[in-house]
């Protein structure tokens, strides 16, 4: 049984085969509808099953397919131009190479010791002192206190004080022997550090304030919002600095992780005696406290560690008991001994 014959049995009818061939150019058979053979153009080839059946595979020319044949079914795209106008400096871009305040002092130190060994004299070749630590750490302050507050630290050079619309005004600022602007204050006489007297003034919403923050948070032990904040006042005051430390503590993964949910139960009925009214003094109670795990001999604990002693006073003076050991009197018999 033929397969036209088949097809024709379910309903459908077969007008062309497909063939696998090579495609046959257009231009050796031209289109001509009048006559017998039949040419169906599919996917733009032309296709006719007498002629292409008796043409060979060798003297069959198949079309060549050019670059230029996709490049005109391609959707074209417009040409956009990005203007940048990008304002760093050396600084700026130093900050993106690590978020660890140690290892970019160190790195800032590495660096002005190369500078210092490039001029003439005595090499430094050994380990990093405390003093270069701190020259990398001044010089990386002065940078940004002298990017932010340049109108404060033009006005205090001149000796005037700082503008009335500086954020400044309160913290009577100024600065000191090495150019560092530094919180004024009345407790030049104290004891205390000079860092802890008058603490460097950072700005408000830098990387640097951050990275300050987070060093300190993990160097303590992920310390909390209100003790970060105290520790880094101790030689630092950063301008916003609660909001700061208020970030730093609630991004910090590890503090998330080991942060645990709180429970909240549902609470039970309250007794009859909490929530009836009554008479003064006709139901009373004691908070007894403990257990104790450690001896004291002011505590008079049981066996158990809690203590049930009260204090009796009398007119002689004041007594302790056990709470076993107490009843309560009545008031009218104990007026005439007050």
């Amino acid at each position: 049984m033929e397969l036209k014959q088949l097809l024709q049995r379910g309903g459908m009818t077969l007008h062309k085969w497909c063939t696998n061939l090579s495609p046959t150019n257009a231009k050796e058979f031209p289109l001509d509808r009048n006559s017998e053979e039949i040419q169906v153009k599919t996917l733009g080839m032309i296709w006719n099953s007498k002629i292409t059946a008796a043409t060979p595979n060798s003297l069959r020319t198949s079309s060549t397919v050019t670059d230029q044949c996709y490049t005109n079914e391609l959707k074209p795209m417009p040409k956009v131009t990005l203007k940048l106008n990008i304002d760093s400096n050396f600084i700026d871009n130093f900050l993106d190479r690590t978020n660890n305040f140690h290892k970019l002092i160190r790195i800032l130190a590495f660096i002005l010791r190369f500078i210092k060994n490039c001029k003439p004299g005595v090499k430094q070749t050994l380990a990093l002192t405390l003093e270069e630590y701190g020259l990398a750490e001044i010089f990386l302050i002065k940078h940004f206190q002298a990017g932010y507050f340049s109108t404060e630290i033009a006005s205090l050079k001149k000796g005037s004080s700082v503008p009335q619309s500086s954020k400044l005004r309160f913290l009577n600022p100024f600065i000191d022997r090495e150019g560092l602007l530094r919180v004024g204050g009345r407790i030049s006489h104290s004891n205390v550090s000079w860092n802890q007297k008058h603490s460097l003034i950072l700005p408000a919403g830098n990387k640097l304030v951050k990275l300050i923050f987070q060093y300190y948070h993990k160097r303590d032990f992920h310390l909390g919002q209100q003790a970060l904040l105290n520790t880094v006042r101790l030689k630092y005051w950063p301008l916003g600095g609660r909001s700061i430390a208020r970030r730093v503590v609630h991004e910090c993964v590890e503090c998330f992780k080991n942060n645990p949910v709180i429970a909240h139960q549902i609470m039970g009925d309250l007794p009859p005696e909490r929530i009836t009214p009554s008479l003064a003094f006709q139901n009373a109670g004691l908070d007894l406290c403990g257990p104790f795990l450690i001896k004291y001999k002011g505590q008079r604990k049981g066996t158990d560690g809690n203590v049930r002693v009260v204090d009796v006073r009398t007119p002689r003076g004041n007594y302790r008991r056990p709470l076993s050991k107490i009843c309560i009197l009545p008031i009218r018999d104990n007026l005439s001994l007050l």
